[in-house]
Parts: structure tokens; C-alpha cells; sequence
């Protein structure tokens, strides 16, 4: 919300300075060129501004979205709903016997200790920085980073898109899965167990290896339960492929990529 406030503030000072200099250009105090340039200047800033912050705004857009859905009549559709272990009908692989070892294995062992080690990883391109792709968008995150190996990127992406393709031609082509949490250094999972002691793995967690990510909500356009089954479908398609590994939880769904 401060960060909100302090873009609308930006907003107002750049409506402002710019209806100022206009006003001045209408009583002829200023030259054309020069209210051109400042205008120019000046929407190049706060558009700068915008774009770099464009995902804390889609956050509290959705947020607003989901509230106002909320209000809604029961008998009206909610465009939100959440993705765990009640709403999809998964297989669980065993985290200790398959999540962990085999997180540990792809990756030779390359634990994320601290930033030093995720920037040591960065440099060397055993993890990569991603964005939003087609088929799912990653809530602003507190406690990880957006960064995944390259083979974990690539099965996201193609999770993405098999997951649009399900939906093809359907009212909810434009749905997509929510992305909560994805690579965390040991501190990082420490503040995960404090805060969810009763969930989160106290133990060295596959989220310090790069090659995971929890889905936590399906946002969807017409019908929540045709795109939770369209992703239950690219999951168990993918899991079955020897791709994926999957931990339905109480509050999401733990992806571990494997192959």
C-alpha cells in the first residue's frame, strides 16, 4: 500500500509539472520545443517508473479483483480459487525419498546457502532469473527469489503451455496458476519454518536447490473447477513422464522438476 501511495503521488506530481509548463506554454512564457522535450522527458520517467513496478500493481489489481469478487451472491462465480491438496486430485511423491535426493542429485549438490551463493550461481548460469510466461504469473515475492536451474525454468514454461493447451477453445482459455514461492537461500527457509512451523520443511528444503516452486491459487475467467482440472491434467501428465514430482499441501502445491 506505501508503494501504491507513492505512485499515485508520483502521478499527481507528473500531471501537475506537466499541466504547469502546459500553461505556461499557452501564455507563451515557454517555448514549444522546450514543453515538447519536458513532456517527452517526463513520460518516459513515470512510465519507467510503472513498468518497473508493474508487478506489485497487477498484484493489487488482482487482490482488489478478488476482494470485489468475493462480495459476490453465492450463486455468482468467484475468479479465484485456491490450488492444494482438497482441490486437486494429485499423487504425492514422498518429499524425503524423492523430493530431496533426487533435487540434490539434478543439481550436483549446488545448495543455496546465503545471496553469495545464488549470485556465485547466477554468474556461472546454474540458475536463471525468469518473469511471467503464458499460462501462470508469480505473486510479489517475500521470502524467495524468482530465479530456477534452466531445466527447472524450461519444464515451468512447458507446464505453462500444456496447461493453456488444455484449455484451448474454451471460456477460460486466458486462465492461469499463481506462482507463491519458488528459490530461497537457507535463511530464507528458516523464516518460512518460523512462520509456518506446523508446514514448511525444517530440514534442507528442494526451494534451496533452484529447482522448485509452489502453486498456490488458480485465477480463472469462467469455470474454477474446468482450469484446476486442466492443471491437475498437465501435472499428472508431466509427473507421469518422470518430469516432475509433485507435494500436494494443505496451503499449495510443492513442484519439485527432476528431468
Amino acid at each position: 500500500m506505501i508503494l501504491l501511495a507513492i505512485l499515485l503521488l508520483i502521478g499527481l506530481a507528473y500531471l501537475f509539472l506537466n499541466g504547469w509548463v502546459m500553461i505556461r506554454w499557452l501564455k507563451r512564457k515557454v517555448k514549444t520545443k522546450s514543453f515538447l522535450w519536458f513532456f517527452v522527458v517526463t513520460s518516459i520517467l513515470y512510465l519507467s517508473i510503472l513498468f518497473w513496478n508493474r508487478k506489485s500493481i497487477e498484484f493489487w489489481l488482482d487482490t482488489k479483483r478478488i476482494e470485489k469478487e468475493a462480495q459476490k451472491k453465492p450463486d455468482q462465480p468467484n475468479r479465484y480459487c485456491a490450488c492444494n491438496w482438497s482441490s486437486l486430485s494429485l499423487k504425492k511423491d514422498s518429499y524425503p525419498k524423492k523430493h530431496r535426493p533426487l533435487a540434490q542429485k539434478i543439481t550436483q549438490n549446488r545448495y543455496i546457502k546465503d545471496s553469495k551463493t545464488l549470485n556465485k550461481y547466477l554468474r556461472n548460469k546454474d540458475l536463471m532469473t525468469f518473469t511471467d510466461q503464458d499460462g501462470y504469473w508469480v505473486e510479489p515475492l517475500t521470502h524467495s527469489s524468482m530465479h530456477l536451474t534452466p531445466l527447472a525454468l524450461k519444464r515451468l514454461n512447458e507446464l505453462g503451455r500444456l496447461f493453456r493447451k488444455n484449455l484451448e477453445d474454451t471460456k477460460d482459455a486466458n486462465s492461469y496458476f499463481v506462482i507463491s514461492s519458488v528459490t530461497r537461500t537457507e535463511k530464507q527457509q528458516k523464516q518460512i519454518v518460523r512462520a509456518y512451523p506446523n508446514s514448511a520443511t525444517r530440514n534442507k528444503s528442494t526451494h534451496s536447490y533452484g529447482v522448485s516452486f509452489d502453486i498456490s491459487k488458480m485465477m480463472y475467467k469462467s469455470s474454477c473447477n474446468y482450469s484446476l482440472k486442466a492443471l491437475e491434467k498437465a501435472l499428472t501428465e508431466m509427473q507421469s513422464q518422470g518430469k516432475l514430482l509433485i507435494c500436494p499441501e494443505k496451503g499449495c502445491i510443492h513442484i519439485t522438476i527432476v528431468n
